[in-house]
């Protein structure tokens, strides 16, 4: 007589637990096969994408030709005409950085070192709160349904920010909540 052994139940995986950043989160979207919580997706090339990779031995070896102060000059030049910001190059004197945590950092000293305190949107993406915080700059949250509720955001802003400085990222992250729903002009009123 053979004997039946008893069906073994699958094994659930573990419950979930939150995450204590927007970091973790991402890091572990990382390991799955859809990763929709990463800002750099992974996708294939569109045909224009492909154009663009293809061209780079051959930008590779213009640049290794021209002389970087120029090359920075002609990238200035697009961006603030792209940004139709032509004013902007008359100041002749623009920062660049690589990275946006780069100019986090250049700022987060910059506060730190003239004694500032900064207002974040909240929610607010987990490395800027971290570089201005780590830097000793005292912070302040305003949640963006402040701003979003707002019909004078003007008004807003002057009631509810009470630092030194307003640290505005648009869209936002993670949220993507824009400032810029109404065009530019309303947000420069």
């Amino acid at each position: 007589m053979i004997a039946s052994s008893p069906k073994l139940a699958t094994p659930r995986p573990p419950p979930r637990r939150p995450h204590a950043d927007i970091t973790q989160h991402e890091l572990e979207a990382l390991t799955r096969r859809h990763n929709l919580a990463d800002a750099h997706t992974h996708q294939r090339q569109s045909p224009s994408q492909r154009l663009i990779v293809e061209s780079l031995p051959a930008l590779w070896y213009e640049a290794e030709e021209r002389l970087q102060a120029d090359l920075e000059r002609e990238f200035v030049t697009a961006f603030f005409e792209l940004q139709r910001q032509p004013t902007a190059l008359l100041l002749g004197r623009p920062l660049l950085s690589y990275a946006a945590s780069i100019s986090t950092m250049v700022v987060a000293i910059y506060l730190m070192q003239r004694r500032l305190s900064v207002t974040l949107i909240e929610p607010c993406f987990d490395n800027l709160h971290d570089l201005l915080r780590n830097h000793g700059v005292p912070l302040s949250p305003l949640p963006e349904e402040a701003l979003a509720a707002s019909d004078d955001l003007y008004q807003t802003l002057r009631q509810r920010v009470t630092t030194d400085a307003l640290f505005l990222v648009d869209p936002n992250n993670p949220t993507g909540f824009t400032l810029l729903g109404g065009g530019r002009r309303a947000l420069g009123r």
